[in-house]
């Protein structure tokens, strides 16, 4: 077997459900050459040189000057034009963006074909091909600062157009109409939508090449988006090998204390945010050397938080378990359901327990086994901070709250170059994300959902093949997928807690969940579920 094919049959086996592709991950270079005259110089040979790869693609410029290069990894180039009779021109250090299209344009000056006339400059700023506006972040600029928990749609903190009150905003519109692509394939959950954990597939930052928002007048290729674009392109291997690593580290020693507080906060706390990337060719001694054509690259990073905090919440007290709501006398009074009745005016009434007082007889059975169980803590008025109003007791139990999450993200990808007009790339993405906290008012762990791990795995793979015919003649296919899974198993499934509560005519598989007269939570389980995927 070739090993182009063996290459294209390992990227399929990353993924092959999927969509084609709504937006291109590469770029384009396109202009007029002319001669000293500025008239029209046809048959120009133009060479585009990546020198990070050694990828080369050769085009020659129409009847009418024109040449164009199409379907260019994102990175930089360096451009030389010849033709008989006219010196060489080069132009160094392009820098080519994904989805944008350059014009480049030359002016060849007679002489000798040894001569050679060299020019380097910046790319322009404003991209004249297409009407689209919107900001760039690189890769490389996107790790040297600061971002939280580093998110990639974290930048848009950093970009201009965009709002964060409730939710990001790009020029106004809504939170879920922002689109958001890695590598041409739509990554973001498609039922709720939004920009948060969990919806929008996380990368390893090290591995971007950049970050690129459209906020008005997005590409004619891009789809499902009526808030804006947000595209990530992940780098690619080149010729060098290359390796790095680091840990962003913060814990309690390294923390500074807020402004209004008097001490620095002394609960448990460890921050990580590790990463490393590897790239290089694909290189196997005595069998292949892929230099200058086959590419490969990994990324890992893992976010590694544990944070405790003191926290307050309401508890019941003693009196309020023994059916004690008078709250010293200003408590709302509580009616007897059993002495509803009419009055002589025809209205319905009923009469108050004795001093807000429900007698233990009138408890129900259900009621009595379940806070038998003690489900919540015992108030302890932690610092004093506990007060009484007429709804009864508030922040009369204090404690430190528990936090982890554990999110772990890899990325693969391997480029090949079948020859100048024929090129493909794989790319393999999952992030494994695990948090769980905990209700500090509850002391029985069953009933705390938030105690129950939250395992969240997103998988994001794509497969492209572009083939140039000729200048008019393109054909890209993509394929990707995007899936989302969740999963929770609480506790107490399946030990029929409804038949050990004494509730009749209920399922066993799942703890019950309680509600008032009115259809209010008196207690409703955070997972009244079973297994859900």
């Amino acid at each position: 077997m070739k090993l182009r094919h063996a290459v294209l049959l390992a990227c399929l086996l990353m993924g092959v459900a999927g969509t084609i592709s709504a937006q291109t991950a590469t770029g384009n270079i396109i202009g007029n050459v002319t001669d000293a005259s500025g008239a029209i110089a046809p048959g120009v040979e133009v060479t585009v040189v990546n020198p990070a790869t050694g990828i080369t693609m050769k085009v020659v410029s129409d009847e009418q000057g024109i040449y164009r290069a199409f379907y260019l990894a994102a990175g930089s180039y360096n451009l030389s034009f010849q033709k008989t009779g006219f010196s060489t021109l080069r132009r160094t250090e392009v820098a080519l963006r994904s989805n944008d299209t350059l014009t480049i344009d030359a002016q060849l000056q007679l002489g000798s074909v040894v001569e050679n006339i060299q020019v380097t400059a910046a790319t322009p700023l404003l991209e004249t091909a297409t009407s689209t506006t919107g900001t760039v972040m690189a890769g490389r600029q996107m790790n040297a600062i600061p971002i939280m928990q580093r998110y990639t749609w974290m930048t848009m903190y950093l970009m201009p157009g965009v709002t964060s009150v409730n939710g990001f905003h790009i020029a106004g519109a809504r939170d879920r109409g922002i689109g958001y692509q890695s590598d041409g394939i739509p990554a973001t959950e498609p039922i709720r939508s939004g920009v948060a954990t969990n919806r929008i597939m996380s990368t390893t930052n090290n591995a971007i090449e950049e970050v690129k928002m459209v906020t008005t007048v997005l590409p004619a290729d891009s789809g499902h988006s009526a808030g804006g674009m947000l595209s990530i392109t992940f780098k690619s291997g080149a010729n060098n090998l290359h390796m790095e690593a680091e840990d962003r580290y913060i814990n309690n020693p390294l923390l500074h204390r807020a402004y209004f507080n008097l001490l620095r906060p002394t609960a448990p706390f460890s921050y990580h945010e590790l990463s490393g990337l590897l790239s290089g060719p694909v290189y196997f001694p005595k069998l292949y050397n892929g230099k200058n054509r086959t590419f490969f690259l990994f990324g890992w990073s893992r976010h590694h938080e544990k944070y405790n905090q003191q926290v307050f919440a309401d508890v019941p007290n003693d009196a309020m378990l023994g059916g004690d709501f008078s709250f010293g006398g200003q408590g709302f009074p509580i009616f007897d359901p059993a002495s509803t009745r009419q009055n002589a005016a025809g209205q319905w009434v009923r009469d108050a327990f004795p001093n807000n007082v429900i007698p233990r007889n009138r408890f129900d059975p259900v009621a009595t086994k379940f806070l038998g169980y003690q489900p919540w803590n015992k108030a302890n008025n932690l610092g004093g901070a506990g007060f009484v109003d007429r709804t009864g007791p508030h922040q009369n139990f204090g404690t430190e709250s528990k936090y982890r999450s554990y999110r772990t993200r890899w990325d693969t990808k391997i480029d090949h170059v079948i020859n100048q007009n024929n090129r493909l790339f794989g790319r393999y993405s999952h992030a494994r994300n695990r948090a769980w906290g905990n209700a500090i008012a509850l002391n029985w762990e069953l009933l705390d959902g938030n105690r129950v791990m939250t395992p969240s795995d997103q998988i994001n793979t794509v497969i492209s093949d572009t083939h140039i015919f000729g200048p008019t003649l393109i054909l890209e296919t993509r394929l990707g997928m995007n899936r989302r899974k969740e999963s929770r198993t609480p506790l107490g499934i399946g030990e029929n807690w409804g038949q050990l509560l004494g509730i009749p005519g209920i399922s066993g598989d799942t703890f019950p969940s309680f509600y008032n007269s009115t259809g209010g939570a008196f207690y409703s389980a955070s997972m009244p579920r079973g297994s859900y995927y």
